[in-house]
């Protein structure tokens, strides 16, 4: 009896975590204030120029560098102390604009998010409830029966997001994930982006657009 009380508990469980995959479609909410328009436009122009000295001018004075709430001087010290954190500084925000889109923080408008796929992450309560997901990064992403492109493909995403499998043993380039049908899928790390492993946060201070942070988590 015991036994059986136990799979039961676990079929619901896997019941709702498959769910609970969910289409994240890109959204660009940057249109809705010139200013902000203008504000990504110069950080791009920055990253594209490696412009350090922009961006000291623009860093919240309330930023954060990975899992730390700081002060600007901090941020910039962090990042700028070693020519590799800069590099990497650099390269998330080529991956987060490559990505492309954002939203506003519909609890305050004052908050902007990039890339679209964190700005959709937060607005939505799977992310915090189930754990580890993967969201595929076109409308017609495949999803293999076997981490390979010669196998079959057993469905495709638009992009939709599903839980990652961290019980099958882990193949470079491929993210092994639970589908709706209860099999297992495998979808290429170059087709999708990790949970919110690389994101960019914009705040308005006294009015003016800043950048808060700006990394990858993973």
């Amino acid at each position: 009896m015991k036994r059986i009380t136990i799979l039961l508990v676990l079929l619901t469980i896997t019941s709702n975590v498959f769910s609970q995959i969910q289409r994240f479609p890109p959204i660009d909410q940057s249109s809705q204030d010139p200013e902000l328009v203008m504000f990504i436009q110069k950080l791009k122009t920055a990253v594209k120029n490696r412009d350090k000295d922009y961006i000291e001018t623009i860093v919240a004075s309330e930023s954060f560098i990975p899992q730390e709430r700081t002060t600007k001087e901090e941020f910039m010290k962090f990042y700028f102390k070693t020519s590799y954190r800069a590099a990497k500084f650099w390269e998330n925000l080529e991956y987060i604009f490559t990505i492309g889109g954002g939203a506003f923080n519909p609890k305050n408008q004052n908050e902007y998010f990039l890339p679209y796929t964190s700005a959709n992450i937060y607005n939505s309560q799977v992310f915090s409830e189930v754990g580890s997901y993967v969201l595929s990064l076109s409308d017609s992403t495949p999803i293999y029966a076997q981490p390979n492109d010669n196998s079959r493909i057993v469905a495709h995403f638009n992009y939709e997001a599903a839980p990652v499998n961290h019980t099958e043993n882990k193949v470079d380039g491929w993210y092994a994930i639970d589908l709706n049908s209860g099999e297992l899928g495998f979808i290429q790390e170059i087709k999708a982006l990790y949970t919110i492993s690389t994101r960019c946060g914009l705040i308005k201070e006294n009015g003016i657009w800043k950048l808060q942070y700006a990394d990858s988590f993973d």
